[in-house]
């Protein structure tokens, strides 16, 4: 019981982490990261 309530933030943390990364690594220009997540209008 408790290994499970122990897996699952990790699984739910490393889902966060991979999704974080694969919006790094898809966008084109680093420094265009921020404005384009806080303002969707430019892409």
């Amino acid at each position: 019981m408790i290994k499970k309530l122990l897996a699952f933030p990790l699984i739910l943390f490393f889902f966060i982490v991979s999704i974080f990364f694969y919006l790094l690594i898809i966008e084109r220009n680093p420094s265009d990261l921020p404005s384009a997540l806080i303002d969707k209008k430019n892409t």
